[in-house]
């Protein structure tokens, strides 16, 4: 089943304060969410769009829905795309479709 990253995560650092003085206590670093799309060319043809990121990141986001009851919905973002990554995006989800599904006429 072919694959292809559209966006790659980028990494950053965070740095958690310490109380008081605000000097960093500690430092770690953080990947926003890649992008990528797989499609097969199976009995009912399929494409789908991932977003992949740290398990560390889906764990903080299901403790704050478990912790927070008001919330009843979480959306899940990468970085902006760039013109670029859009037109590799259009790019690619054509290719899908077309490898999926078959080419429209």
């Amino acid at each position: 089943m072919p694959r292809e990253r559209v966006q790659h995560g980028k990494s950053y650092p965070i740095h958690e304060l310490s109380g008081g003085g605000g000097e960093a206590a500690g430092a770690y670093s953080d990947v926003t969410p890649s992008l990528d799309i797989e499609w097969a060319r199976d009995p009912q043809g399929r494409v789908q769009i991932a977003i992949e990121f740290s398990r560390e990141r889906w764990m903080a986001i299901a403790k704050d829905l478990q912790d927070n009851s008001v919330v009843e919905a979480r959306a899940i973002y990468t970085e902006s795309l760039d013109r670029r990554e859009l037109n590799h995006m259009i790019r690619t989800l054509r290719r899908a479709r077309d490898a999926a599904y078959g080419a429209d006429e």
